[in-house]
């Protein structure tokens, strides 16, 4: 139960990229069609260059991951650990999600890395206008794998 209340606060954000971020993706949501979908987490890329080292409510990020390494919690079952994602399908290798929540596929990403788990993640990918996913595209962001943490 409090692993569950922590994954409810991992979603809140820090900073103002963040909330616009957050902004985008709730518009997102009202305003284009979605897909809630399991895919290989090695197959979605960070959607910025940076993020901050813990969550808004304080939490390091090191707190999901070891939630993540005990099976305290899993982004398969939780409906809080689902990213919001866009997909880009003209990337290398065919396509790629680009992810609206860094912070947390960040934790993912670090706990696979060194526990070989979760390898799949649930997205909700929104299928944007083609002129968004060519800005996405021309941002270079689908070479994005790995993301700096800022100490903030």
């Amino acid at each position: 139960e409090e692993a569950v209340e922590k994954v409810v606060s991992w979603q809140e954000h820090e900073h103002e990229e963040q909330w616009q971020q957050q902004r985008l993706s709730t518009e997102m949501s009202a305003a284009m069609p979605y897909e809630i979908m399991a895919v290989d987490i090695r197959s979605v890329v960070f959607g910025q260059n940076s993020i901050a080292n813990r969550f808004r409510n304080g939490l390091p990020l090191s707190s999901l991951v070891d939630d993540l390494a005990a099976h305290r919690v899993d982004p398969m079952i939780h409906q809080e650990l689902v990213l919001d994602a866009v997909y880009i399908p003209e990337g290398p290798n065919g396509g790629v999600y680009v992810s609206l929540d860094n912070r947390r596929l960040k934790c993912m990403k670090m706990c696979y890395d060194e526990h070989g788990h979760p390898d799949q993640v649930r997205l909700k990918v929104f299928q944007p206008p083609h002129f968004a996913r060519k800005m996405l595209r021309n941002t270079g962001v689908e070479h994005r794998h790995d993301v700096k943490i800022r100490r903030t």
